[in-house]
């Protein structure tokens, strides 16, 4: 393809220019800001751009200040001469070619007709490709950006278009689904697991729980076991025990009965000395009652007793606190006569001298109303004294009427005297209930149903003891000792066996084991086995199928990757001067190496120095730009590639583009007016 001719109209800085190309090399120089950077856009707006689009892009095309949108007009023909005329009108939303005679207006069909000529389908993959400038060299576009330009490198190597018969897709898809079907196998966790690792850990898992359940099983059964060892020996243990208590009881029954005769033998021996404590009790008990009898305190209570106290000393506080009059005051007197006397005078004053004369008698009046104040203050006061003497009086009326009431049992003593007698009366009355008490016990004591009791208790325990069972028991006491030992040591161990079995028990109810749980995990474990052979089985053979395509895919490979290598190898060779003549390129990421030929060893290009590495990226944009056009001779659109290079480096890169432009177009944007003398034209900007 080759653009004879470029017309922006009304495009950012350009108001109406054309400009005419020819083949081969067009230099378009000229200064900063004179449009090198707005051709280039144009030349790709007319390319691939869409007039019906109302994309802030495509509105900012548009010169500024004008309203009406840009319109673009491109001539080109292609390798077989054919002329083509493409419009595009921005502003009406149109788009128009015309090839030959023949006219096309649907915008896919004339980018479908475009993508063909150029080779490359879209704006994207032409800026990676064939637009270049100093920035880009070394960088193609976004990682999908290189992802899309190996895919299409990888449909040229192998012969297919992509569609889904690419055979190097098939095999990236068996290898997803080989790393998905194994994802991670060589990691001790992950998070989203394989469905081989998660078979595998299901299995293991499976086992452990297995070996667990096993192990639970077998200590379940143990514990059954030295359940029934402990219930077995509790039940002998606790026989012996009860053989061993029946003799501690009998044993415990004659020293008893030995101990109850004995006491029976000193009651009986002891009945005529109770007899006359009985009557001397009795003596005792009469003489208190007739004292009492003629003490009327013995009639009192001590709630009443505390009554009298309570009323007596609430009397005594106010005999303390009796009322005193006030005393009258003597200044009043005082203050009349001095009043009355001012008063006089101040009348002679007011006959004698007029108006000076009331300046005493108002003194005079001053002073009488003072007396008459506190003469009215000394009355108030009397009569508050009146009143609390009439209150008081009245509360001693109630006061002695109470204790009246409390002394109406005691006639002819008095409240002091009650006081001083009440504690001799108390301490009769405690002497009478003691004596009293000790009088019951010795008439039961005595008493001859109670008499007939000991007797017959006596009796009792006599044949106890001659009984020939009861005595066969008997033991000595170092024995009887030893014997009670040995009943403790067996309670001990009954407790302790009690204890042991109680804890078995418990644990075995709260045993959630059972053989069918190891049954069932046995076949959970079978039945995972088989799932684990199914996917390995899976796993060989998605790997034997993407062994057997890839093979395949090898031995049917087109040498476009070769290719690409061998013509970036030449370009390099020209541009270094023979220094570094091989280059090696990845298919898929673009990765690029070079030999070094000092050292024989493939290095990465960042080893280079900064001239070498520029000259090593453009010749591999350049060589991957012939590549991918599939031998179509797509226009290249250089800005500033040479900036970084030195003159050296600049005049061998510009006689490898001088070859390169023999064969395809090369419009070489700069603001030198070094590269001219290279150029089949020249354009200036200004």
């Amino acid at each position: 393809m080759v653009v004879t001719q470029l017309e922006m109209i009304r495009f950012k800085r350009f108001l109406n220019r054309k400009i005419v190309l020819v083949p081969g090399l067009n230099i378009i120089r000229g200064p900063n800001e004179s449009g090198k950077s707005t051709m280039k856009l144009a030349l790709t707006a007319a390319l691939f751009g869409n007039p019906t689009s109302s994309s802030e892009a495509v509105r900012n095309l548009t010169t500024w200040g004008q309203t009406e949108r840009c319109e673009l007009r491109l001539e080109f023909h292609d390798e077989q001469g054919v002329v083509f005329q493409l419009r595009k009108d921005f502003a009406g939303g149109k788009i128009f070619m015309l090839r030959d005679q023949e006219s096309l207006q649907s915008y896919k069909g004339i980018q479908n007709q475009i993508a063909e000529i150029l080779g490359i389908p879209t704006e994207e993959l032409f800026n990676l490709c064939t637009s270049l400038d100093v920035r880009s060299l070394a960088n193609l576009g976004t990682q999908a950006e290189r992802k899309n330009v190996g895919k299409m490198l990888a449909g040229l190597m192998t012969g297919t278009t992509g569609s889904g018969q690419d055979v190097l897709q098939a095999i990236k898809k068996l290898d997803e689904a080989l790393r998905d079907l194994g994802r991670g196998e060589r990691q001790a966790a992950v998070k989203n697991p394989g469905p081989l690792k998660a078979a595998k850990d299901l299995l293991l898992q499976l086992k452990g729980r297995l070996l667990d359940a096993r192990e639970k099983l077998r200590l379940k059964e143990e514990r059954m076991v030295a359940l029934e060892k402990l219930r077995l020996e509790h039940k002998q243990t606790k026989e012996r025990l009860e053989g061993l208590r029946h003799l501690l009881d009998a044993n415990q029954q004659l020293v008893q009965a030995t101990k109850r005769k004995d006491e029976l033998i000193a009651l009986d021996r002891d009945f005529d000395q109770r007899a006359q404590i009985l009557s001397k009790l009795e003596h005792e008990y009469q003489t208190l009652e007739q004292a009492l009898a003629e003490n009327p305190l013995a009639r009192f209570s001590p709630e009443k007793i505390e009554n009298l106290r309570s009323y007596y000393n609430v009397m005594r506080q106010k005999e303390n606190r009796a009322s005193v009059p006030p005393a009258q005051n003597a200044l009043i007197p005082w203050l009349v006569g001095g009043g009355v006397g001012l008063g006089i005078f101040g009348l002679i004053m007011i006959y004698l001298h007029g108006i000076t004369g009331f300046l005493f008698f108002a003194g005079a009046m001053g002073i009488l109303l003072a007396a008459g104040i506190a003469y009215r203050t000394e009355k108030e006061k009397i009569k508050q004294f009146q009143v609390r003497q009439e209150q008081e009086q009245a509360e001693w009326t109630a006061i002695e009427q109470k204790i009246s009431v409390e002394m109406k049992d005691a006639p002819g003593m008095k409240v002091e005297e009650v006081f001083q007698v009440w504690p001799a009366v108390q301490q009769q009355l405690a002497d009478r209930k003691a004596v009293e008490k000790q009088l019951a016990s010795a008439k039961t004591a005595v008493a001859e149903e109670h008499w007939q009791s000991v007797r017959r208790d006596l009796r009792l325990q006599e044949d106890k003891l001659q009984d020939a069972g009861m005595a066969a028991l008997a033991l000595p006491a170092d024995a009887l000792a030893i014997r009670q030992r040995e009943a403790q040591r067996l309670e001990t161990e009954v407790r302790e066996l009690s204890s042991q079995i109680s804890k078995c028990e418990g644990i075995l109810e709260h045993s959630q084991i059972h053989q069918d749980a190891v049954t069932e995990l046995e076949e959970q474990i079978a039945e995972g086995q088989m799932r684990l052979e199914y996917l390995e089985g899976q796993e060989k053979l998605l790997q034997l199928t993407r062994d057997l395509l890839d093979q395949a895919r090898r031995q049917t490979l087109h040498p476009a990757q070769k290719i690409l290598e061998k013509r970036a190898g030449e370009l390099m060779a020209t541009m270094s001067r023979g220094k570094y003549t091989n280059i090696a390129v990845d298919d898929e990421d673009l990765s690029s190496k070079i030999l070094i030929m000092e050292t024989g060893r493939w290095e990465s290009p960042s080893v280079l120095s900064q001239g070498a590495f520029d000259q090593f990226f453009l010749s591999v944009r350049l060589a991957l730009a012939e590549v991918l056009t599939q031998g179509r001779k797509t226009p290249l659109l250089l800005d500033e590639p040479l900036a970084a290079f030195d003159p050296m480096r600049a005049q061998a890169a510009m006689e490898c583009l001088r070859l390169l432009s023999r064969e395809r177009q090369i419009l070489f944007f700069t603001c030198r007016p070094d590269y001219d003398q290279a150029a089949d034209q020249v354009v200036f900007l200004e």
